[in-house]
């Protein structure tokens, strides 16, 4: 077991370095969930306040981007987030 305790920290650096592998690919993307975050920060909602949250990948040109949809309260949310930056393309709140 103490063989086992130190190598759970050895192996917490391994992950971080496999992380910062996946780091690396997440630099070329930054995933589903962040693009989600992102949406709803710029929203100020949260994800347990929203419904019928969506978010894809989509390619256009060349280009990657997350399209995140929700609803809120009569209103939909329409997002385009870069899927290397996390920047906010385009933004949309519409009335239902």
């Amino acid at each position: 077991l103490k063989k086992d305790v130190p190598k759970a920290p050895a192996a917490a650096p391994t992950s971080s370095s496999s992380s910062s592998s996946s780091s690396s690919s997440s630099s070329k993307n930054i995933g589903r969930t962040k693009a989600r975050d992102i949406a709803l920060k710029h929203a100020g909602l949260s994800a347990s306040q929203v419904r019928d949250l969506e978010v894809e990948l989509d390619k256009e040109g060349g280009k990657s981007h997350y399209d995140v949809d929700f609803e809120k309260g009569g209103y939909d949310y329409d997002y385009e987030i870069d899927a290397e930056s996390g920047k906010i393309l385009k933004s949309r709140k519409e009335r239902d």
